[in-house]
């Protein structure tokens, strides 16, 4: 979209999820008159969450990790710095029915002592490393392009060609999973070593009360219209035209430039002066299908662990257990507790025509079995 000339003022925001709200935030900083258009009924998209009988549910995002500079930044410019808490934290691994415990802030030590892993994966690990240090300098977040040379094999191949089964099995497959839902064999090795380079040993804000406090206070600052399903945004030669629907009523405006904070998917449709291959790339975007199961607990499982990866192996259809009443208060009512699970990627993409109650009853028999 068009950028704002000197003095122009009026800008349109298509989205309130949390990238939406921080760039009207930003713009209406910068002097800009900004119109937030939201679809949902309510604001926050992946950041926001439901409150049931006591219990929290994140829909989506649930901890911020120690690396979300940007996101801690702006939480402490709107004094909302009392939230969080910073600490680390244990991430547990199921094998062969038993939960092997790694505290973040003592990742390498922990991994040598653990069960987890023969001495002689140990001994490969290493390597994994090494070639994690070396290719950090192409490990960016503003530019990951630069790591293009070295994208040409999966996580899995990767593995098996440096490493073993066995590290593969235990150690990458359920780190992937615990980011993507998805087996090793998906996605590149770019996605782990980035990983690996910049999350290794760092721990993460606990969010008290839910992870919707930050687009909650962004949606108080910023005008947000919901309910408002945007169906073009077009360029004009001053500009561009926005069209919307909003309580059955059609809206056609003028604005100086538009922000587009939408899934990759979405925007192609609302976009008609898209090249035929940006279209395409968006269209082709793939996203991780995730379905979650949230489940109150009459009172907490007697765990060590914060979060626990189920590698493949072990499981088909779960790859993710956060035990959520460790995230902070009111996440759970007092002496309860809350579990989430969540199933893989293959799994949901097999059931996106079962009911809500029959993903979460067998979602739930995943919870049930659990150590």
């Amino acid at each position: 979209m068009p950028k704002p000339e000197q003095g122009t003022q009026k800008v349109a925001v298509v989205g309130a999820g949390i990238a939406g709200l921080t760039a009207a935030y930003q713009l209406q900083k910068a002097g800009c008159e900004v119109t937030v258009l939201e679809a949902e009924a309510s604001v926050g998209g992946r950041m926001s969450c439901r409150r049931v009988d006591g219990f929290t549910f994140n829909r989506a995002a649930t901890l911020l990790a120690g690396r979300y500079d940007f996101l801690v930044a702006l939480v402490k410019e709107l004094g909302l710095e009392q939230k969080l808490s910073y600490g680390h934290f244990k991430i547990g691994t199921l094998r062969n029915g038993k939960v092997y415990d790694l505290r973040t802030n003592h990742i390498l030590l922990d991994s040598l002592l653990s069960g987890l892993l023969s001495w002689k994966s140990k001994l490969l690990m290493p390597r994994m490393l090494m070639d994690a240090a070396r290719l950090r300098p192409y490990l960016r977040f503003d530019d990951l392009s630069v790591a293009a040379p070295y994208d040409v094999e999966t996580a899995e191949a990767y593995a098996l060609r440096r490493l073993n089964r066995e590290i593969n099995d235990y150690v990458i497959d359920p780190a992937m999973a615990a980011l993507l839902v998805v087996p090793s064999s998906r996605p590149s090795s770019i996605d782990f070593m980035f990983t690996l380079a910049h999350y290794l040993g760092m721990g993460a804000y606990r969010v008290e009360g839910g992870i919707d406090f930050l687009v909650n206070e962004l949606a108080r600052r910023v005008p947000v219209t919901t309910a408002a399903r945007v169906e073009s945004v077009t360029e004009s030669d001053d500009g561009v035209q926005v069209s919307w629907t909003s309580e059955g009523t059609r809206h056609r405006k003028h604005f100086d430039a538009a922000v587009v904070a939408l899934s990759a998917h979405a925007v192609p449709r609302i976009a008609p002066q898209l090249k035929p291959e940006q279209a395409a790339i968006l269209k082709d975007y793939e996203y991780s299908t995730i379905m979650v199961g949230h489940f109150g607990l009459r009172s907490p499982p007697d765990l060590e662990s914060d979060f626990i990866q189920i590698p493949i192996r072990e499981n088909q259809e779960i790859a993710n257990l956060l035990l959520a009443h460790k995230q902070g208060r009111g996440m759970a009512p007092a002496g309860k507790g809350l579990v989430v699970a969540y199933g893989r990627h293959e799994w949901g993409e097999a059931r996106l025509d079962w009911s809500d109650e029959r993903i979460a009853a067998r979602l739930a028999s995943h919870v049930e079995a659990a150590p």
